[in-house]
C-alpha cells in the first residue's frame, strides 16, 4: 500500500508542476483510487465498475511468474490431499477429455459473476473437519475459473496467489482462476452422470478480459488472448481431477489448486506459471495407483474373503478368496 500511497503522490506533484489546471479533477481522481485500493488490501469485493476503473488506471502491481521447470506431483498438504498430473513418469492417470456442451446444464454469466446453489448429485467429501460441515451436496460456479461450496465471491485477480492463502477462493476446487469474461453466453456447462457418482463442470472456449496486462505478460502484441475450454470432474470417492483441451496464451497466467473453507489448508498445483497444456490432466486426491495387501486371520493366517476395506479417500473395497 505504501508503494502505490508513494506512486499516487508522485504523479500528483508531476501534475502540479506541469499543468495547475488539472490539480482539482486528479485530486478528486486520486482519492478514488486510494479508495479502491483500500478496499482490495482488506479483501473487500469491488464493483465491475471500481475493477474496470483499476484496469484502466494500470497501476496494480504485476503478476510474478515462478521458475520453469518442476516436478508433475506435490503435497500433502496438512489434511493430506495430494496432486500429479499425466505427464508424471510412472502414473496411470491418461488425459479424457469429457465434452458435456450438447448434454450438460448451460450457464450465462457474466464478468466476475458466480451462480445460485447447484444440486452435485451426490455428496463429496471436501476436508471435512467433523465441525461444523460434512460433505457437500451443492456447489457454485464462478465465471473465473473455479467452484465453491461456501462461497459466492467473485475473485478475479489471481496475480502473486497461492494456496493456502488465508483469502478467496475459499472451500474452493480451482482448475483455472484467470479473468474470464463469459459475456451472458452459455458457455459454462455442468453434467452429473446417469449413476450420481460423477460431476464433470466445463468452461467451454470461454473468453478472458481483454486488458493490458495479458499482453505483456503471456501474449505478445497483437496476439489474440484466449479462449479457454477447461473441465473439473468430481468423483463420489472425492478423487478430482483438471483437464486443459486447449492451448491459448497467455499460458503462464492463472492460479491451479484447492483451498479449505478457513483459507488455512490447501495445495498449489502452479500459480502464475508455464505449466498448463493441451492434452494435460491433473489429478488431485489421497492414494494413487494400485494399493496390494492381504487381510489375514489373526488366528491361522489364513486369507479373509469379503473384508470391507475403507481407505483414506473414503474408497471402499472388498477382498477376494484370496485376502
Amino acid at each position: 500500500m505504501k508503494i502505490f500511497k508513494l506512486f499516487l503522490l508522485v504523479t500528483l506533484l508531476f501534475l502540479i508542476a506541469g499543468n495547475s489546471d488539472t490539480i482539482a479533477a486528479e485530486q478528486v481522481l486520486t482519492a478514488n483510487q486510494q479508495s479502491i485500493l483500500d478496499k482490495l488490501a482488506n479483501q473487500e469485493e469491488i464493483t465491475p465498475e471500481e475493477k474496470a476503473l483499476l484496469l484502466e488506471w494500470n497501476i496494480l502491481e504485476p503478476s510474478t511468474p515462478r521458475t520453469p521447470g518442476r516436478d508433475g506431483h506435490g503435497g500433502p498438504d496438512e489434511y493430506g490431499y495430494r496432486w500429479e498430473d499425466s505427464d508424471e513418469e510412472g502414473t496411470d492417470l491418461e488425459y479424457n477429455w469429457i465434452e458435456i456442451n450438447e448434454i450438460g446444464t448451460a450457464v450465462a454469466l457474466r464478468d466476475d459473476e458466480t451462480t445460485g446453489r447447484i444440486d452435485i448429485g451426490f455428496p463429496f467429501p471436501f476436508y471435512n473437519d467433523g465441525y461444523r460441515y460434512g460433505d457437500y451436496e451443492n456447489f457454485r460456479i464462478c465465471s473465473n475459473g473455479y467452484i465453491s461450496f461456501t462461497s459466492n465471491r467473485r475473485e478475479w485477480d489471481h496475480r502473486n496467489q497461492e494456496f493456502p492463502s488465508g483469502q478467496y477462493p475459499k472451500c474452493a476446487i480451482v482448475p483455472l482462476w484467470i479473468d474470464l469474461d463469459p459475456g451472458r453466453e452459455e458457455n459454462i456447462y455442468y453434467w452429473t452422470n446417469e449413476d450420481n457418482n460423477m460431476l464433470v463442470v466445463e468452461w467451454d472456449n470461454v473468453p478472458l478480459l481483454d486488458w493490458d496486462f495479458y499482453h505483456p505478460n503471456g501474449c505478445g502484441d497483437g496476439e489474440e488472448i484466449g479462449p479457454k475450454k477447461f473441465q473439473l470432474i468430481l468423483h463420489a470417492d472425492g478423487t478430482i481431477i483438471f483437464q486443459y483441451h486447449e492451448e491459448n496464451c497467455p499460458t503462464d497466467q492463472g492460479v491451479v489448486g484447492i483451498q479449505d473453507r478457513r483459507g488455512e489448508m490447501g495445495l498449489t498445483v502452479a500459480s502464475n506459471e508455464e505449466y498448463l497444456h493441451a492434452g494435460l490432466a491433473v489429478r488431485i486426491g489421497f492414494n494413487f495407483g494400485e494399493i496390494n495387501g492381504t487381510i489375514s486371520s489373526s488366528v491361522d493366517d489364513s486369507p479373509i474373503e469379503g473384508a470391507t476395506v475403507t481407505l483414506s479417500n473414503n474408497a471402499v473395497t472388498e477382498t477376494d478368496e484370496n485376502g
